[in-house]
């Protein structure tokens, strides 16, 4: 038995339906990596609300000269409103460790939606865009002229809609935070992905079912 034991919970690297009419089974790796996503997004609003990592090069720069009132003024997160795109498991559970922040939260769950991706100027000029998602929901060219315009405040991305590409201009824009795809990251993380990926792997070597696959057709 043939089978692609992806080591990631998106498979678009993949094409599914051609597998499926060849009779191969894809499997992938639901929520192992759910709490390091969901907290990388955490990280990441916070480092580009409060000007984390511009404030970091200014001081290694050798720069600064003293506190003052008006230094890398940033954004408030503790009774502000969090949107989210996508109610699945890592939506949810960043919406469930929004409470020690006391924020409201807005949600829209989709499966593919043009009017969502294409929102900037529905949101807030003081509002800041955070993507641990899948990098294609996001129209990067659209969201560096939006940057560029102060439509938004802020951007920070750890998928790319042509990765390992960025759009050009975003890495140079001064509020931007940009990380390689490493969302889960975190040994344990990482660790479970690989053990569940095995597991699937050896199933079918087996020709059994893959615990874990996402076209379960191929069985019947």
């Amino acid at each position: 038995m043939k089978g692609f034991a992806n080591y990631a919970v998106g498979y678009d690297n993949i094409d599914v339906r051609e597998a499926t009419k060849r009779g191969i089974p894809i499997s992938n790796i639901p929520g192992v990596l759910t709490d390091a996503t969901a907290e990388m997004a955490w990280a990441l609003l916070f480092a580009i609300s409060r000007r984390v990592v511009a404030s970091d090069t200014f001081m290694r720069s050798g720069q600064w000269k003293g506190w003052g009132p008006l230094q890398f003024i940033g954004g408030d997160i503790t009774g502000a409103t969090l949107g989210l795109v996508g109610a699945g498991r890592i939506g949810t559970a960043m919406a469930m460790k929004s409470r020690g922040f006391d924020m409201k939260v807005l949600y829209a769950d989709t499966i593919r939606n043009e009017k969502l991706e294409q929102e900037f100027q529905r949101m807030k000029k003081t509002a800041y865009l955070i993507n641990t998602s899948r990098g294609p929901i996001l129209n990067e060219v659209e969201l560096v002229q939006a940057l560029k315009t102060d439509e938004i405040a802020g951007a920070a991305l750890d998928v790319y809609e042509d990765e390992p590409l960025m759009a050009e201009g975003l890495k140079d824009l001064p509020n931007v935070i940009v990380t390689p795809h490493t969302a889960s990251a975190t040994k344990s993380s990482r660790g479970g992905m690989a053990r569940i990926a095995a597991t699937n792997l050896l199933a079918m070597l087996e020709g059994k079912r893959a615990p874990n696959c996402v076209n379960p057709e191929v069985y019947q």
